[in-house]
């Protein structure tokens, strides 16, 4: 644990030193932190007013002791919405659950897109470490965060229903290795996943036969490893792999993707989209 903390207190000291002078840099939380823990039946997809969420809560460093805690939230990262859930925590873990009702009584409307990230707010001594700093961002940053079995923050975001059916049939595709915007063919093969099964354009005859998974409870989609061309010039057995999100409301699948030859690799963070035709 103490290897741990110095490394935390190492990289904040970085992250500092290299702020210029008068830039704004929010609060930075390496005390403690929450670690949350979605219940495997539930999703973080607020999809109506039967939404419920449970979820665990303990301290990263368990051993440690605080005086008080509470679990808050926040709304699009707007600080004006940041609203206590349950407060006079003295004793962790925890278990919560959260429904509907209880979101909207703190936050108001919900809406398609909008999203709410929950938090732990610790007390320590005499001071608090807060969740969320005065920009409404996690004072946990993205590196921090990474750190083994580190959670700080559960995301929920409401959506659209999923309707399978709008990601089928004839569909615009932006495929960025390839430079090309085209029209595609989309077969459905389960409730979860879809497959490309050939790019219309006489340039790419061959080429498809993507499969793409889609993750209902969060409505992630992967493209697991699979080869799209056998010969490509001099190369050999170009393949796709990469991982994104879907939408829902827009019907729209966003991925990143890297492209690999048996050679080697062309590299990643190719844009591959795939949406609804334009009229």
């Amino acid at each position: 644990m103490k290897n741990i903390k110095l490394f935390l207190f190492i990289l904040v000291s970085m992250i500092l030193a290299s702020c210029k002078h008068g830039e704004y840099m929010p609060e930075i939380n390496t005390a403690n932190m929450g670690v949350f823990t979605l219940d495997e039946n539930c999703s973080v997809l607020i999809g109506g007013e039967d939404f419920k969420a449970k979820f665990n809560v303990k301290l990263y460093y368990p051993n440690d002791k605080i005086a008080e805690a509470r679990i808050v939230g926040i709304k699009n990262s707007d600080p004006s919405t940041l609203s206590v859930l349950k407060d006079n925590i003295t004793t962790l873990p925890l278990d919560m659950e959260l429904d509907y009702q209880n979101l909207t009584e703190k936050f108001g409307n919900i809406n398609i897109n909008d999203v709410i990230e929950i938090g732990l707010d610790i007390k320590m001594g005499n001071t608090w470490y807060p969740a969320f700093g005065y920009d409404g961002k996690s004072t946990v940053t993205s590196n921090l965060g990474t750190i083994p079995g580190a959670n700080p923050v559960i995301t929920l975001k409401k959506v659209a229903p999923l309707n399978i059916e709008n990601f089928v049939g004839e569909l615009e595709l932006l495929d960025e290795f390839w430079e090309v915007e085209t029209t595609v063919t989309v077969e459905k093969i389960s409730d979860t996943e879809i497959k490309i099964v050939g790019y219309d354009s006489p340039e790419y005859n061959g080429f498809g036969n993507l499969s793409i998974e889609i993750n209902t409870k969060d409505y992630t989609v992967s493209m697991p490893k699979q080869v799209v061309l056998p010969e490509l010039s001099i190369y050999h057995n170009l393949a796709y792999e990469g991982s994104g999100n879907l939408d829902s409301y827009n019907g729209v699948i966003t991925l990143s993707i890297s492209a690999t030859v048996d050679e080697g690799s062309f590299g990643g963070g190719f844009k591959f989209i795939l949406g609804p035709k334009a009229n």
